[in-house]
């Protein structure tokens, strides 16, 4: 397995703990991964932004990540918050008709869950 492959299965995590911090930190120092490939797998399957949130943490720990890959990963934060909000609106819209003729809706997942919770 590649580092880069280590890195991901590290910080595409939501419960990012100090353990995790301290093996990445450790992985980077013995091996630099390839960046540019960490950013273009971790958008690849959607976790862009969460790999972000967990290498933010690694930075401040004083981990190197080349400038203009955390450039892309805070573009990609940017672009989901866009696209999120854009299918929040457009599932207010859908729920609104549907409620005008009176069809009754389960949300389950997604776009739902963010604006009930």
């Amino acid at each position: 397995m590649k580092p880069g492959d280590k890195l991901l299965f590290l910080c595409a995590r939501q419960d990012f703990s100090d353990a995790h911090l301290k093996s990445l930190l450790e992985l980077c120092g013995a091996q630099t991964p390839v960046w540019e490939e960490v950013f273009v797998t971790a958008r690849h399957h959607g976790v862009a932004p969460l790999v972000w949130a967990n290498l933010e943490k690694a930075i401040s720990a004083g981990l190197a990540v080349p400038a203009g890959v955390v450039h892309k990963f805070q573009l990609s934060c940017y672009q989901n918050v866009v696209s999120k909000r854009k299918r929040a609106e457009n599932l207010t819209n859908a729920l609104a008709l549907l409620d005008a003729h009176s069809i009754e809706v389960m949300a389950l997942k997604s776009v739902a869950l963010d604006l009930l919770v």
